[in-house]
């Protein structure tokens, strides 16, 4: 985050804040879709597959109060 800021690709602290944080759920849906896929072939157990999908929820959490906070400060 600090390397985009100091380079000018973005320019605000809210805004590079969202981004690095979209960018950590995108990968925890990466996995999550992932544990989805081999739980239906019986190649992960049901507790793998919840603990992916509990590890998602607080990324989710975590995105829409940046989301709320950029909007804040947008205004």
């Amino acid at each position: 985050m600090e390397y985009l800021l100091s380079h000018g690709f973005i320019h605000e602290k809210n805004d590079a804040q969202l981004f690095s944080e979209t960018l950590a759920k995108r990968k925890l849906y990466g996995r999550n879709r992932i544990k989805k896929e081999l739980y239906a072939k019986n190649v992960v157990s049901q507790y793998d597959l919840l603990t992916a999908e509990n590890t998602l929820l607080p990324a989710k959490a975590q995105l829409a109060q940046a989301e709320a906070q950029r909007v804040n400060a947008a205004n």
